[in-house]
């Protein structure tokens, strides 16, 4: 549940587990994006987590459990709370590992099962009958791999390899081996075809048959564009002028001055997120003028990037001045005060025919170039 902050850093709210409602389902695990098993750099710690069957210790069991599998259909039997027994089906072509829900199983889980070539395809097993345990379990799940609902099975992965028990492919056969079986002949058909990433979209013998059709295609295209290269002629700028280009980045100052925190205040919050300091994220946008001879010829208010507003106010403009000695002045506020630049640079430049002359601002020296 969504709850007001209580350790008074940035957003008004916070997500916080009430333990007299979790049932220790597991779904929050599997709807985070950050439980998943390919991080290796640092320790696999998503955002929430189960207690006793942690995103980091399930991996190992995974690996552990698919170590010995051999043969050509190498299957894992994943099942839940309301699974039936699944423990008759391990032999030395099936690992059977238990979780709490079927949405508990993040997406991310199923991609490294088949990426990393632990096995050869997946068996869901879901709850008996098709009943959820947890109401949205199996729905959730499905809707993850079909694509539907985040975080999504990303699409290198060939959902051909992934059954899913309670789906109508196989909620009407009555024992699970029998639905195993099932996906045994599927993975039969589809031996030869890679389970992960590194497969070519095309085999060879396609790609082969295909080679004429593609050499009489890039080469009409490379007809076609040689002729439009060269016709009608084009120019950017006319005959006698210069480009002058603002381009550069800035972040503008912060919409409210950091607060230092005392040690007290510290001492409240969790080890992990003791920082001096708390900063508002969002940052003002940045005025911007540019004027030839005394005439401003851009002035523009760019807004900060990022969904937060939080980043970089980005100027890009391509402005053409004809050739001759003029006098150019560039100011930027980031401020937000009135009548005021908080950075400027002004200088007489010579510029000729076609010449190209861009104008950035330096991050490290606080002040613009003319380049």
């Amino acid at each position: 549940m969504m709850q007001p902050r209580s350790d008074e850093l940035n957003y008004e709210e916070q997500a916080v587990v009430d333990p007299d409602l979790c049932v220790s389902c597991g779904i929050c695990v599997g709807a985070c994006p950050t439980a998943t098993p390919f991080r290796k750099a640092s320790a696999l710690s998503p955002g929430i987590d189960l207690p006793d069957l942690s995103a980091a210790l399930l991996r190992i069991q995974l690996e552990e459990a698919c170590a010995g599998l051999r043969g050509h259909t190498r299957t894992v039997v994943l099942g839940c709370k309301g699974s039936p027994s699944l423990q008759e089906l391990a032999d030395h072509e099936t690992a059977v590992v238990n979780i709490r829900c079927m949405a508990h199983l993040p997406p991310p889980f199923i991609d490294f099962i088949l990426s990393r070539n632990l096995a050869d395809g997946i068996f869901l097993a879901g709850c008996k009958g098709g009943d959820c345990d947890y109401r949205l379990g199996m729905e959730w799940c499905s809707q993850r791999i079909s694509r539907e609902r985040d975080p999504q099975l990303r699409k290198r992965i060939d959902t051909r390899r992934v059954a899913q028990g309670w789906e109508p492919a196989t909620a009407g056969l009555a024992q699970p081996a029998r639905a195993l079986s099932a996906l045994r002949k599927q993975l039969l058909c589809l031996e030869g075809e890679p389970a992960g990433p590194r497969a070519e979209s095309e085999s060879a013998r396609s790609w082969w048959k295909s080679l004429p059709v593609r050499v009489i295609a890039y080469g009409l295209f490379a007809i076609t564009a040689s002729a439009f290269s060269a016709w009608p002629a084009f120019s950017l700028i006319k005959p006698g002028q210069a480009i002058v280009s603002l381009s550069f980045s800035h972040a503008g100052q912060r919409v409210e001055e950091c607060k230092r925190l005392s040690q007290e205040e510290l001492n409240k919050l969790p080890p992990n997120m003791r920082k001096p300091s708390n900063c508002p994220r969002e940052r003002l946008p940045v005025q911007v003028e540019f004027r030839v001879d005394g005439e401003t010829v851009y002035q523009q208010v760019r807004p900060p990037s990022g969904v937060w507003n939080d980043g970089e106010s980005t100027v890009y403009a391509r402005i053409p001045v004809y050739a001759g000695t003029h006098h150019l002045f560039i100011g930027l506020n980031d401020s937000g005060t009135d009548n005021k630049f908080d950075y400027e640079l002004a200088a007489e430049v010579e510029l000729k025919p076609e010449q190209h002359v861009v104008v950035e601002f330096d991050s490290d020296a606080r002040q613009f170039i003319f380049r």
